[in-house]
């Protein structure tokens, strides 16, 4: 049953996404101003879910099934946020700053990497 709350939610997300980033595209064609914003709020919406969860306010399986499901068709950004969050709240900067610096600086240069290697081939 969890796994389809999973499916179910994560369809809602990225058909949330797709909605408001296509509508979105349009108000300002020359910056990704949707995908801007879906990332802010899906990582506001996954902070606050994962406060609620850990104050008893919502059940575990609907925690996993918004934040995995729905946050996470809506925007992968808000799972970047928030584990980076977690790190700095069980103490683990390093760890933190690691990951907060990492993963956009490699996810960049993994998208040079993949987009070479296409221009390559084609």
């Amino acid at each position: 049953m969890q796994l389809l709350w999973i499916s179910l939610l994560g369809v809602a997300g990225i058909l949330t996404r797709f909605g408001l980033d296509t509508w979105a595209g349009r108000l300002v064609p020359a910056f990704p101003v949707g995908t801007f914003a879906i990332n802010v709020a899906g990582s506001a919406l996954a902070g606050f879910l994962f406060t609620w969860s850990g104050q008893g306010r919502l059940a575990p399986a609907a925690t996993t099934a918004l934040l995995v499901g729905f946050c996470g068709g809506f925007t992968t950004f808000s799972a970047y946020s928030l584990q980076t969050l977690n790190l700095f709240e069980k103490g683990q900067t390093g760890w933190a700053l690691a990951y907060f610096c990492l993963s956009p600086a490699l996810g960049l240069m993994a998208a040079f990497a993949g987009a070479s290697v296409a221009k390559g081939l084609g």
